[in-house]
């Protein structure tokens, strides 16, 4: 489905909650628009550029949150994909085998296996 319009709530949390995290790319992702939203059953992928691109993304992925909602049997997770240091994939998925077409109920959270750099600085005994 192409498109050309603002994210949809969960988009919008997912790409504010890596903006949170990743400063250098907080600017691009305000304004980010949906150029093309496809859905998979268990998740979807969402263009953000309007030029075509493939798999050979030159930037490691950005880890997105967690998301819970009810109507996820195992919750989800969501990855920020970069072409030339610019956003232009989110893939939202779920854990499970079904993610609903439309998701307005849900929590997003901070995967384990994702450190905050600024608590890693921090010497054991120190104050935050």
């Amino acid at each position: 489905m192409l498109l050309n319009h603002a994210p949809s709530k969960l988009e919008r949390a997912i790409l504010d909650w890596i903006a949170a995290r990743q400063p250098s790319l907080a600017a691009r992702l305000s304004v980010a628009t949906i150029v093309k939203r496809e859905y998979t059953g268990a998740g979807f992928f969402v263009d953000l550029l309007s030029k075509d691109f493939d798999a050979d993304w030159d930037r490691p992925a950005v880890d997105g949150p967690l998301i819970d909602s009810p109507l996820l049997d195992f919750g989800g997770g969501s990855i920020l994909y970069l072409l030339l240091g610019e956003p232009c994939c989110l893939e939202i998925y779920a854990f499970g085998d079904h993610f609903p077409e439309h998701l307005d109920e849900f929590e997003l959270s901070t995967p384990r296996w994702v450190v905050d750099w600024r608590q890693r600085a921090q010497p054991p005994d120190a104050e935050p």
